[in-house]
Formats: structure tokens, sequence, C-alpha cells
């Protein structure tokens, strides 16, 4: 490369300290035990791995022993939308469908966008009422997967910028549609490439994209030899970068070359010195960041939201009348019930969770989650012990059985019926909570309140709620989501 961008290093404090996480899984990230593929497709895998379902189960099997949860990617067919924001009501809308009882939900879901984006919102709200942690990725051998984030708008971004959507500057699409949807200034954005072909893509000819293209290749074609031309394809990414109006000093490449390090896999060692063909796996995701944090005070349900400097309030409150009045009372105010959901949710520690704050409580337990009656899902499950991803619903009491074995206690065991109520213009919907040994309770909040103080988004809230048909006053007390169920014995 002619360029010199900064290095990206996997440095997690440093990364923290810029507020979201770019990964790299390679062939050897596992170790010695060197992967198949980072991806599903059939083309790298045997006659035994032919059933799809299979594939899937593998490639989630060995994201989860790295850490990883849910995994988003664009699908990038011909003709998609260039840019895609997830937000929380699709993933939702997702968890309804039977997929939601399958490893890979989101991963099979259709995704026709060439990139995607997530705010810091909606990774947190999918984590808190599903239990789900969102990655966004994509699965590459010497491409560029480009990485943003806009550490003021809490937005990241990820897109696969091979030769085609290189071609087609889908990082000028990308700049363009976070101007746009998150007023995002480009000089904000912090950007990860990599690591890919900086450099040492031959191609024994001219290359034809080259020849169609000439305005966009031309300078970017080097030729080595009469029958050889080297693409300075991360020249190209970069120069790209900085015409979106992105400082030099926020983009960050990987210095490892996919072409030259054996522990990655490379399309041009494939081809050039027959190695066996796979995808390594680039993404990233918001989580390992100390972020969100419930405020140790139950007159006020809070998250502390770091990355912007900023307290983000939710407010819970327990009910006195039940789901039918309460269901009447917002549609008679012009909201409907778009989403219902049946939680069975179960918690296992070995730790004392006293004085614990929420998310410290969620990060000492392991959990099984079950919508809708379906299979229990594993999640943060610290015991290699315990190498499952799911429970049928029949194996329930042998796998607690082994979990108690290992010095595991039941520490909360929890059954409540979700219901979401939204109408044109909110911003956020009103979630009903019926749960069992607790009662009906009501969560809000709403980010067109985030920058004032905190007690002026509470008011807010509870003005708002008011709006809706309720009668709450400032004094009302708030009611925890988790503490409220742990048990005191």
């Amino acid at each position: 490369m002619i360029n010199s961008p900064n290095k990206l290093e996997f440095d997690e404090k440093k990364l923290e300290e810029l507020g979201a996480i770019p990964f790299t899984l390679k062939k050897d990230t596992l170790g010695d035990d060197y992967i198949i593929s980072w991806n599903t497709s059939p083309r790298f895998y045997g006659e035994d791995m032919k059933d799809s379902q299979k594939r899937i189960n593998y490639v989630f099997g060995n994201a989860q022993k790295v850490g990883l949860d849910e995994l988003v990617m664009p699908d990038q067919p011909q003709n998609a939308e260039p840019c895609h924001e997830i937000t929380y009501d699709e993933v939702a809308e997702s968890y309804k469908t039977d997929l939601a009882h399958k490893e890979g939900t989101l991963w099979n879901i259709p995704k026709n966008y060439d990139s995607v984006f997530m705010t810091r919102e909606t990774h947190f709200r999918v984590q808190e009422d599903y239990g789900r942690s969102i990655s966004l990725v994509y699965p590459a051998a010497d491409c560029a997967i480009v990485r943003l984030y806009d550490p003021k708008n809490d937005v990241i971004g990820l897109t696969h910028s091979d030769i085609a959507h290189t071609t087609k500057n889908i990082i000028g699409d990308m700049v363009k549609f976070m101007q746009e949807r998150f007023s995002t200034n480009p000089e904000d954005i912090i950007v990860f490439v990599g690591a890919f072909a900086q450099d040492g893509m031959i191609w024994d000819k001219y290359p034809p994209f080259a020849e169609k293209n000439p305005e966009v290749w031309g300078e970017y074609i080097e030729k080595i030899d009469d029958s050889h031309y080297n693409i300075r394809y991360g020249d190209k990414i970069y120069d790209q970068l900085v015409e979106s109006g992105i400082p030099a000093e926020k983009i960050y490449f990987d210095p490892e070359n996919t072409t030259k390090d054996d522990n990655y896999f490379s399309n041009n060692r494939a081809k050039l010195l027959n190695e066996r063909d796979g995808r390594n796996l680039f993404g990233i995701t918001f989580d390992s960041l100390p972020v969100f944090e419930r405020q140790e005070n139950d007159d006020v349900n809070t998250r502390l939201k770091w990355g912007n400097i900023m307290l983000v309030v939710e407010v819970g409150f327990k009910l006195d009348n039940n789901i039918d009045y309460y269901d009447k009372l917002l549609k008679s105010n012009g909201l409907v019930n778009d989403y219902n959901v049946l939680t069975h949710d179960i918690y296992y520690s070995n730790k004392n969770l006293e004085g614990m704050s929420e998310k410290e409580m969620k990060n000492a337990c392991i959990r099984l989650r079950s919508c809708n009656n379906g299979d229990y899902k594993v999640q943060n499950n610290t015991l290699s012990e315990l190498n499952i991803s799911s429970v049928k619903n029949d194996s329930l009491a042998t796998i607690e059985e082994r979990i108690y074995k290992l010095g595991y206690r039941k520490v909360f065991d929890t059954i409540k019926k979700d219901h979401h109520y939204y109408k044109d213009r909110m911003n956020s919907k009103i979630q009903l909570q019926e749960i069992e040994g607790i009662g009906l309770l009501v969560y809000f909040d709403n980010s067109n309140y985030y920058e004032l103080d905190l007690e002026d988004q509470r008011h807010k809230l509870i003005d708002e709620l008011n709006s809706y048909g309720f009668n709450f006053s400032y004094d009302t007390l708030g009611l925890d989501k988790l503490r409220s169920f742990y048990y005191k014995k």
C-alpha cells in the first residue's frame, strides 16, 4: 500500500475506549483444532455436512465458544437495498417465526441489503428482552470487511466491500446513509478494516472489472510483468473512506494480509497454492463494554449509558388492575397490541448475588430461556463442561441435574407474558408484563428524552404514560425488572 493507515490492534481495553468492539475469527481461532469455515456454504463441507442446519449448528457452536451469540449478516443479493438499519421491532418480529427455535435465528432471516447498521439501544433492548447479544458480521477471505462506528450517535455498521461493491462505492453510500438516518458527522466516524488482501491480490491478466471501470480502478492496477497485475485494493478502500469525509487519523487497518498469513483463509492462496478454501469471520458489536448499568435506586428504574456520557431512564411500575383493563385502556387511547410472547427464564449461579447490580447478576448466571413453550436457549454459558446451546423441554430435568452437580443452584425462575403496545409517531413501545408471582407491570422508555437530566426524563416518561390513560405521580416507586425476582432465601 502507498497509504499508511493506523494499525488496528485487538487490545480490548483500547477498543473499549473507542466505544465498539471489532473482531476477527480466523481458521486457528480455536487453537490447533482448525475449523472448516466460518460460513455455512456447502462448498466448503463434506458429505457428512449436507444438511444446512447441521452446518449452521457447526458455525454457531464455534462462535459460541468464543463468546458470540446472535450473528446478523447482509446477504448482498443482486439489486439489494444498499443500507439497512436493524431495528428492535424487526428483531422482535423475527423471533415470532419458527426460526426463533433454531440456531442462527437472525442469520437465517433474509437480509436483502448490502450493509447493516445497529444502534446501541437496539442492541441493549434485544439483550434485555430476549437474552440475545447481536453482532454484525460477514464471512470473507481476501475481501475487505469495513466496520464503521459513530460514537456520538452510538451506531455501528458493516459491509463486505468486495471488488463489485467497492466499484459501486458502498462506503460512500454507508456514510451518506449514516448522515441522513442518524445525523452522523463523517468526521466523527471511526473505521476498522480487515484483515484483507491490502496488496498481493494478483491477476494473470489485466482485470476485466478494471477495463469496464477505468475511472474507478485505473490508477490502482499495478503491472508486475507481461502477464501479472497487482490490485492496490487497500489503497482504493482507504481513498474511498477519506473521500467520504472520514479523517485519516480515525481509519484503522488490520496490518495482517490474508494472502500472506497462513492462519487466514485466502481465495488467492486457495487458487494459486491449492490450499483448502474457507472463510474467516469479521464483525463488530457493542459487547464487553460497561455501557449499561441499572442504578441502585428502587425509586428510579434507570439505564446508565457511558458511551455519550448520558443517563437513559426506563420507568417500571407495578399496576393495580388486570391485563384486560389496561388492554382496553391503551386501545381506547389509540394504541394497538402488536406483539405478545410467553417467556420462561431460569437462572443458575454459583455466586452470592447479594449487593450486585442487575448487569452483574445477569453476568454471574447461566440462563435458560424458552419462548412460547419452545426449546430452551442456553445463554451466558460459563461452563465448559456444559457444552450445549439448547435444551428440549423433556430434557430440562436432566440438564438441571447436571448443572446442580457442577456446583450451581437455581436463583431465578420466572414466567412472564409480554404485551407490546404502539401507535403511529410513538418513538418506542409500552411494555406490559404479566410476571408470575409478581403481578402486572408496565415498562417504558423514550429516546427522545435521552438528552434530558435523569429526573426530567423520568417526569417526561410519566407524563407520556399518563397521556395514554395511566395515572402515575412523580413519587410513584419503580420496580427493578430482575432484582424483584431474587430469591432472598
